[in-house]
């Protein structure tokens, strides 16, 4: 779906769920911008049961499925992050019985310091479906996140909470990192973990001088 020459113009999608990250790109559906709010919020949707890989690079196939959608006449699939955007990627397959079938490619402009999430629409572009985070790879396999430090006791030493709504914990590379600390690290992401979001073994933390500004914050050297 996302080579070969372009059927249809570029479609981003603004999703109401309090949502926007804009990945660019072509998608072959028609073209549609959704804004303001639609009312919806990620638990009032159905969840996507699996994904499959859950983590890799731009370009990496993503196989949905999931058996608990109600009946629609359409079903686009989407990709983007909750606090962001989505943008449409194609259409599912649906059965009799509701259940939901369908691939997509990790878009060329998802970046790999942010979980991204698949998402169902209907044909009139309102969500019904949200899955659990896709964690994105940069070319070494490494995730990178940015976020305050903390224990969830002796079970759970140190876990990151970032600004994405996403908390892990963390493996390997710790030695200076204490809770209280806001940080940005590399790592491997896992899905086993004492943190609700996995876990990530840590390969190292990234100085401030290094680390990319946060989007919108205006910061960073002047051209």
């Amino acid at each position: 779906m996302m080579h070969g020459p372009m059927r249809g113009p570029v479609r981003a999608l603004a999703v109401a769920l309090a949502v926007g990250l804009a990945l660019g790109g072509p998608a072959p559906v028609a073209a549609q911008t959704v804004s303001g709010g639609t009312g919806a919020t990620p638990d009032a949707l159905r969840h996507i049961q699996q994904v499959e890989p859950r983590t890799g690079p731009p370009g990496t196939q993503v196989r949905i499925y999931s058996e608990n959608m109600p009946p629609q006449g359409k079903v686009l699939v989407g990709v983007g992050a909750i606090g962001v955007g989505f943008e449409v990627l194609g259409e599912g397959d649906q059965g009799a019985w509701g259940d939901v079938r369908a691939r997509v490619r990790i878009p060329a402009s998802a970046t790999s310091d942010r979980p991204i999430r698949i998402i169902f629409l209907n044909g009139l572009f309102s969500p019904f479906g949200l899955s659990d985070p896709f964690h994105v790879t940069d070319e070494r396999g490494l995730v990178r996140r940015e976020g305050e430090l903390s224990t969830a006791g002796v079970d759970c030493p140190l876990v990151l909470a970032d600004g994405h709504g996403e908390s892990y914990e963390l493996r390997g590379e710790v030695e200076g990192l204490l809770p209280g600390r806001t940080v940005v690290v590399e790592g491997r992401w896992s899905a086993d973990g004492c943190a609700e979001g996995g876990s990530l073994a840590v390969t190292g933390i990234v100085p401030p001088e290094t680390a990319p500004p946060t989007p919108g914050s205006g910061s960073g050297p002047e051209a």
